[in-house]
């Protein structure tokens, strides 16, 4: 279940980083994390659960989601021309 970790870690992480998104107001993307975090839940309940019937949900509903998500905020970008390194404001 070093799995079930992995998932709170990350979800962690993304609350950090929506606290500072909201510090920034960029409360757009902060609401497509803390909907994400919400999914990051049921999924560790559903790995916890064993897939037990109570806690299932529709997998491929939630990644096509989260994959439509990042292609909205991608098609905003410029395209990326060299690496980039986090850094430039709490939230990066």
């Amino acid at each position: 279940f070093n799995v079930l970790g992995t998932i709170d870690e990350l979800n962690s992480h993304l609350g950090v980083s929506c606290c500072y998104l909201k510090k920034e107001n960029n409360l757009i993307l902060s609401e497509t994390i803390q909907r994400t975090q919400s999914e990051l839940i049921k999924v560790s309940s559903h790995i916890a659960s064993n897939g037990e019937k109570k806690y299932s949900f529709d997998i491929e509903n939630l990644v096509a989601g989260i994959e439509k998500n990042i292609d909205e905020y991608e098609a905003e970008l410029q395209p990326l021309t060299k690496f980039i390194l986090p850094g430039g404001s709490e939230s990066s």
